[in-house]
């Protein structure tokens, strides 16, 4: 029972690494929701209480961007084409994003209940749903930007 105890404690813990949040000044221009000319703008964000404390990975075409918990979101400004968006916990799972110059896209990454791990999924929303969860989350940086 100790050894059960123990372990469940460990994955409990697993993924909770120090996310740094962004300036408030930088959330508040990121929740403007403006597209850029040139680019793609792609908004992350995590909102689920499944696994809200375990920290997530986030990757595009296998390039680590940064991770996420519950209540946090990301934005990434993309070049048009078509990309790879991973997000990571004991799982990966993958979706397929083609991007377009002017345009906004919304990515939920959702915490999944999985016996003793920490699953992972994503769903593309809509604008006015991605919105309203970004509005509600705050922004944290980005390990690395996306420089193709």
């Amino acid at each position: 029972m100790k050894l059960l105890l123990i372990v469940f404690t460990l994955f409990l813990f697993v993924g909770c690494a120090s996310i740094e949040k962004a300036p408030l000044s930088r959330d508040a221009v990121a929740k403007n929701f403006k597209p850029s000319s040139e680019l793609a703008v792609v908004y992350f964000y995590r909102d689920n209480i499944v696994n809200s404390v375990v920290a997530m990975d986030i990757l595009i075409n296998g390039r680590y961007i940064g991770k996420m918990r519950s209540g946090h979101y990301m934005r990434v400004e993309l070049r048009p084409g078509q990309y790879t968006i991973t997000s990571r916990a004991s799982n990966d799972k993958s979706i397929k994003l083609t991007t377009q110059a002017g345009k906004i896209y919304f990515i939920q990454q959702i915490g999944v209940f999985k016996f003793l791990a920490h699953g992972t999924d994503l769903k593309l929303v809509d604008a006015e749903e991605g919105k309203k969860a970004v509005l509600n989350n705050d922004l944290v940086e980005q390990t690395d930007s996306f420089d193709q």
